[in-house]
């Protein structure tokens, strides 16, 4: 319980002293361009599952750009856009030597609203949410014995998402006024929710058809995890 009433103290120390003292001149710019690049994780999903499909397989690197605009020093607004993509092809998924290749590319673009946390002149944390809208480029083909399948088209898919990262001014207290343009070294970590409705739905159609079966068609959450970090211009 003291450990955390300290750690609050140590918290709010920078901002009582903003309030009386004025906020230091490259935590009060009010714009700022950063560079992401990252590495995305798929979650689990119902088409990973009913293919046989490892979801680490489709884990890979991604690269992001935002730009953010602070409302006041606490509240700001960031609009990112990025784009990461993966493909596997898997054998004996259902039969002897069927094959399954899944190919998916994703462009999105994020707006979040983002709170601040000042823990002192150089250093701040910071989390926030928001909507989530994303092109995804799906190239999915199965072939068996019996024929060969194939889905290929683009869907337009809405989410959200959950953030929290932490930044650090690059200079020291001495160098600090000589910088128009600070640049903050930054990590975050975000969580998506976006789910593509039926993914598989025309090739599962004609496998039903030419089998006999009655599989379902198969949702695939293309959120999922995001590690980021990188360089953040502010002016």
């Amino acid at each position: 319980m003291r450990a955390g009433v300290f750690f609050l103290i140590f918290l709010l120390v920078p901002v009582m002293g903003w309030a009386g003292n004025g906020m230091p001149d490259h935590l009060a710019k009010k714009n700022s361009i950063a560079l992401k690049p990252g590495y995305h994780t798929y979650p689990d999903s119902d088409l990973f599952d009913f293919w046989g499909i490892d979801e680490d397989d489709f884990s890979d690197f991604m690269f992001e750009i935002a730009y953010e605009r602070k409302i006041n020093p606490y509240i700001g607004l960031e609009i990112a856009g990025g784009y990461f993509s993966s493909d596997e092809r898997y054998r004996n998924v259902f039969y002897g030597n069927d094959l399954a290749n899944l190919d998916i590319e994703n462009f999105y673009l994020s707006p979040t609203l983002k709170v601040y946390l000042p823990a002192s002149d150089y250093f701040y944390l910071y989390a926030g949410a928001g909507p989530d809208l994303f092109y995804t480029e799906l190239d999915f083909d199965y072939s068996a014995i019996g024929g060969s399948y194939s889905k290929d088209n683009d869907e337009v898919t809405f989410g959200g998402h959950v953030m929290g990262g932490m930044e650090f001014y690059l200079f020291n207290y001495l160098q600090q006024k000589r910088y128009k343009t600070p640049v903050g070294l930054f990590v975050e970590y975000r969580y998506s929710w976006v789910d593509v409705d039926n993914f598989d739905e025309p090739v599962i159609d004609d496998i039903n058809a030419d089998f006999g079966t009655s599989y379902s068609a198969n949702d695939l959450d293309v959120g999922g995890g995001q590690f980021l970090f990188g360089l953040r211009w502010h002016f």
